[in-house]
């Protein structure tokens, strides 16, 4: 699958939070009924009061159909040719699992909720299981999760506070070696925004030469207050 295949995984950081995404989906039905256009990005309509835009138009990228998040949704439903599962959790890069898929890796500070959307994303196939816990530092390994001949999610140690002691082992060998690597999600928690150690993550990822995407967590609550 292409880089601009997985893509479609940007939809589903919203949908992974179903208040969210019911909001998202109210705001197009609206947003259609005034246009007749489909509209899914709420940050198209939140900078229109501002004189200076709050993102350049260039910037928006998040502007699917509604065919898209369906397709997109699609790929996390498993059956029988495909077939969705967790692989293993890995110490040291070495112990990498082969494979041929492309590696799409979440990457974030401690308790961001990296697992926890991962887990959304899998929802549909229940038999997965993705361990989270509302405790720091929870996840110490790099998990391998397999979407059928799709990609790999790779779900990594969280840094910065109880940053486990094999982060830079662990994750920072992973991301400085993996061959399949095609993007990483910087998940980044919106209501307190980039905070130091994010700035070091983003730092690494640039030095290793890696594309990522920043994506906001908890954006739903943020977006709401604005509402009120």
């Amino acid at each position: 699958m292409s880089l601009t295949s997985n893509c479609n995984l940007v939809l589903l950081m919203y949908k992974s939070h179903v208040n969210w995404y019911k909001y998202v989906r109210s705001w197009e039905r609206h947003l259609s009924n005034q246009s007749g256009k489909v509209i899914l990005n709420p940050l198209v309509e939140q900078q229109k009061p501002f004189k200076e835009p709050l993102f350049p138009e260039s910037n928006l990228v998040f502007t699917p159909s509604e065919k898209d998040v369906d397709k997109a949704q699609q790929l996390f439903v498993p059956d029988k040719n495909h077939i969705i599962k967790y692989c293993k959790g890995v110490y040291d890069p070495s112990q990498v699992p082969s494979h041929r898929k492309t590696e799409i890796a979440f990457l974030g500070r401690s308790n961001v909720g990296k697992s926890s959307l991962i887990k959304e994303l899998l929802n549909a196939a229940p038999k997965v299981q993705v361990r989270t816990s509302k405790t720091p530092g929870h996840t110490k390994l790099v998990n391998f999760f397999e979407v059928g001949n799709a990609f790999m999610l790779v779900d990594m140690p969280g840094y910065g506070y109880r940053q486990p002691e094999n982060f830079e082992r662990s994750a920072e060998g992973y991301l400085n070696n993996s061959k399949r690597l095609s993007m990483t999600f910087l998940l980044v928690d919106s209501s307190v925004g980039l905070q130091p150690a994010d700035y070091i993550a983003i730092d690494m990822l640039n030095e290793f030469g890696l594309p990522f995407t920043v994506s906001l967590s908890t954006l739903m609550f943020v977006m709401l207050l604005t509402q009120c």
